[in-house]
């Protein structure tokens, strides 16, 4: 997960700065100083498709990637930032069709999302029977956590996982939306019920 936000960070640079404001506000009403607008995203020579095809386009996934950074490290500005990208121009409002992921991002960022922390060792077999049962309930809001009793670099990302510990020395996991957690459990297929229920129906419709 760090590496993903050391990743993600420089695309957030130009998202901040007060004069990228028009960017994502301007419209036909309040052209705020732009004439004509179209957003482009280059790869060296080569300038990458403005909408969601096959492939979805660079903004579209930058905005998904940073909701769930976001979600994943309690980062406020990792979501401020990303939540800006949502702010969508007119064109999208006259064609949603295309632009399929970036609606995505959108259903993400309404929520209600979950965040699942699993607590113990990384390669035990406790660990991993939690893991594949949360992993085993479609649930395509949530973010799911692996944290090793001790792990302080984990922590330090996510500050957030510093109260939560194993469960009478087994792995345990952790239910939660928007970091208000649910009692924990060591039994996989109670995680897995905890999980599930708390996917609303229309989540599962529109996923």
């Amino acid at each position: 997960t760090q590496r993903l936000v050391q990743l993600h960070s420089p695309e957030l640079v130009d998202w901040r700065a007060d004069a990228a404001e028009p960017f994502y506000r301007a419209t036909p009403a309040e052209p705020m100083g732009i004439a004509r607008r179209r957003r482009y995203v280059a790869e060296g020579r080569r300038v990458r498709d403005l909408d969601d095809g096959a492939l979805p386009s660079g903004n579209s996934v930058a905005v998904l990637n940073g909701l769930r950074l976001a979600r994943l490290t309690g980062d406020a500005g990792l979501e401020d930032a990303a939540r800006r990208g949502l702010e969508a121009p007119d064109v999208v409002h006259q064609y949603p069709a295309g632009y399929t992921h970036l609606l995505t991002a959108a259903a993400f960022a309404e929520g209600p999302a979950q965040e699942v922390v699993v607590v113990g060792e990384r390669d035990s077999e406790d660990t991993a029977a939690l893991l594949e049962a949360v992993r085993a309930v479609y649930a395509p809001h949530a973010v799911v956590l692996l944290k090793s009793p001790g792990d302080a670099a984990v922590v330090r990302l996510a500050p957030f996982l510093e109260a939560h510990a194993t469960l009478d020395g087994r792995a345990a996991a952790y239910v939660c939306e928007r970091y208000a957690c649910q009692a924990p459990t060591a039994d996989p297929l109670e995680a897995h019920r905890l999980l599930a229920a708390s996917v609303p129906e229309e989540s599962l419709e529109n996923g």
